[in-house]
């Protein structure tokens, strides 16, 4: 199951998963979409420099949609020509991203604002991004418009009638998308390497206190009520990551003697402190239950007790890899399945003439009964 973390599909008794599982009778992979999750991650950020609100639109960006009009978009200004952004972004770490972003052009994407958020960090990063799109919905509840918002606005700032409360904490937030989100959002797709970037971008959000303690800190609260993710399960797919390395594995495949994981969950939700994960690995989360993944696909764990540098070669590790990498972690193409069918739904009608018009040009279907 790849869902959102809405209480509606996550509720213990009565959410749409725990449902699915009672008629199916078994119980299932839980596979939460990494993307809505970073998206909270995302809003927590952004609420701690923006009013928060339970209205479903977002008030600066509306501002900004309505003056967009009057923009001149041939004018703009980069993030780096801000000193206080600057300060926080290295060379270094300016190529760095830049080259990522090129690279992840090179993809094609489900929706076109996942292409459009790496072009305006090439444009923030004073790079050749394009031309700029006319801004789209406000909504809280949509993907990217707070990283796409946040990047335009910035970059428009001479333009749009800014506070310098809102100027700060956009220049904290656009530091923040360049430096951290951006290969957190493009690189957690993959469910072989789900776990391993999962905790690697905890710790990336623990040592980002060396940057913005205030936004590191925020990110850590927040990541404690989704650790749950990264369960003894779900880390059985590290076993199959190249990116792991063997001394790990080796240490994984030790504990899974083990009754209980060293780094274990509170009420299966919780680690009580994030901060003991700065010097963790993955072998911390498991446990013999971690072989309960391998059980459910019916995968052969023979390969376990062999020498890790040997697993690439071996065929059952084939077999299993093969079967994680269909696995999905993110349900883009889900909502992308809503949107069609939401945009379908537009073009019914019920005028006459047009139904009328319709059947003239369509040929008689004949009764095959």
């Amino acid at each position: 199951m790849s869902f959102d973390t809405t209480s509606t599909n996550t509720g213990p008794m009565n959410g749409a998963c725990a449902q699915l599982q009672r008629m199916l009778g078994r119980n299932l992979l839980t596979l939460p979409c990494r993307h809505h999750i970073l998206e909270i991650y995302l809003r927590s950020v952004f609420d701690l420099h923006f009013k928060v609100t339970q209205a479903p639109e977002v008030s600066i960006f509306e501002r900004f949609a309505k003056a967009w009009p009057n923009i001149d978009t041939s004018s703009f200004k980069s993030g780096l020509d801000c000193e206080d952004i600057k300060s926080h972004i290295s060379d270094g770490i300016c190529n760095d991203i830049k080259q990522f972003c090129h690279s992840q052009l090179q993809k094609t994407f489900v929706r076109a604002d996942y292409e459009e958020f790496l072009r305006l960090v090439l444009t923030f990063l004073g790079d050749k991004g394009g031309k700029f799109k006319t801004p789209g919905v406000t909504s809280h509840a949509r993907w990217m418009t707070k990283g796409i918002y946040s990047l335009k606005i910035f970059l428009f700032r001479d333009q749009f009638h800014l506070s310098k409360a809102e100027l700060k904490g956009l220049s904290q937030i656009c530091v923040f998308l360049v430096r951290l989100y951006i290969k957190a959002w493009y690189k957690c797709s993959n469910a072989i390497t789900s776990p391993l970037h999962d905790l690697n971008f905890v710790k990336e959000c623990i040592n980002y206190e060396k940057v913005n303690p205030s936004i590191s800190s925020e990110l850590l609260r927040k990541m404690q009520q989704h650790m749950w993710y990264l369960s003894e399960e779900n880390v059985a797919m590290a076993f199959f990551d190249f990116n792991v390395s063997v001394d790990v594995k080796k240490k994984m495949v030790k504990n899974l003697k083990s009754e209980e994981p060293t780094i274990k969950l509170q009420n299966n939700r919780k680690i009580k402190k994030l901060s003991y994960l700065g010097n963790s690995d993955l072998s911390g989360f498991v446990s013999k239950r971690t072989l309960t993944f391998f059980m459910k696909y019916k995968l052969s764990t023979n390969f376990l007790y062999l020498d890790p540098e040997s697993w690439e070669t071996n065929e059952e590790f084939q077999n299993g890899r093969t079967i994680c990498h269909k696995l999905l972690v993110t349900n883009d193409t889900a909502e992308r399945g809503i949107k069609f069918i939401k945009d379908f739904n537009t073009f019914l009608t019920n005028k006459e003439e047009v139904v009328e018009e319709y059947k003239k040009n369509i040929s008689p279907i004949k009764n095959q009964n």
